[in-house]
């Protein structure tokens, strides 16, 4: 498969604000705030607790994810985010004490409160968005954030989470088309490893940006072509503006109405 044009993407940012209260709800707080495409969260974490009949302490830990607005420069989830995965594991060991999928359930923007109670302790948050609900697909942006659960401290983390996406790719098409047929066009994502993360079609806006009167496309990915020539697509990751083009090359077939294509 050959690869067009790459562009490296830009960091993705989401905004948690996490907060932990006393079991007994008489204490506790916490902040955050919006962001950009740009800049980095600060979560702040007021950790507390009560000692019981057992005499263990424990808290609770809040969090909310802050769905992004439509407007680009106000997204903190990619838009095209579906769902978030909360993975919590005792810091230092691979021990779940915490897993669960939250989907977007409404349109943006909106925030989604989490509260998870804990034993008094140290605990790593892993959170993990993805492009489909259920918690499926490719990990788009993702952050790593550890917390403790101690009685009566406060604390101040901040941290990121990044998109892995490095570059784009357009997928190869079919070797050939009947003029007036159309073609859903794809691309796929690759990490800073080359990694391949496959995008969802509404990750991406589509245009041609030379050789219009040979083939048309929509936004949406749609490609239809008209007569031979060279067209050069272009795919715009719709958060980033991140950009990938590639250039093909349209020629009569064997036979009449056909359209060979190479890319």
């Amino acid at each position: 498969m050959s690869k067009g044009k790459r562009h490296n993407k830009g960091v993705l940012v989401l905004l948690v604000t996490l907060v932990v209260i006393l079991v007994i709800g008489c204490g506790g707080g916490g902040g955050g705030g919006g962001g950009s495409l740009s800049t980095t969260g600060t979560t702040t974490a007021t950790t507390g607790g009560t000692t019981g009949t057992t005499g263990t302490t424990s808290g609770n830990v809040s969090l909310t994810f802050q769905w992004p607005t439509e407007a680009p420069t106000s997204r903190s989830i990619p838009s095209y985010a579906a769902s978030i995965v909360l993975t919590i594991y005792t810091t230092g060991t691979t021990n779940v004490v915490f897993a669960e999928t939250f989907d977007r359930n409404q349109a943006f923007p909106y925030n989604q409160v989490v509260t998870v109670n804990l034993p008094a302790g140290k605990y790593t948050i892993h959170l993990d968005a993805k492009p489909f609900a259920g918690g499926h697909g490719d990990t788009l942006a993702s952050a790593v954030l550890p917390i403790t659960v101690t009685d009566g401290e406060n604390a101040t983390v901040g941290f990121t989470i990044t998109s892995l996406v490095a570059t784009i790719f357009i997928d190869d098409l079919p070797a050939q088309a009947a003029v007036g047929d159309s073609v859903q066009l794809s691309a796929h994502a690759e990490d800073k490893s080359g990694n391949a993360i496959l995008l969802p079609q509404n990750a991406l806006n589509w245009s041609i940006t030379s050789g219009n009167s040979f083939a048309s496309v929509t936004t949406g990915g749609l490609f239809k072509v008209i007569a031979p020539g060279t067209v050069t697509l272009q795919a715009t990751e719709v958060d980033s503006g991140a950009t990938t083009t590639k250039q093909l090359s349209l020629s009569a077939g064997p036979s009449n109405g056909v359209i060979i294509i190479v890319s």
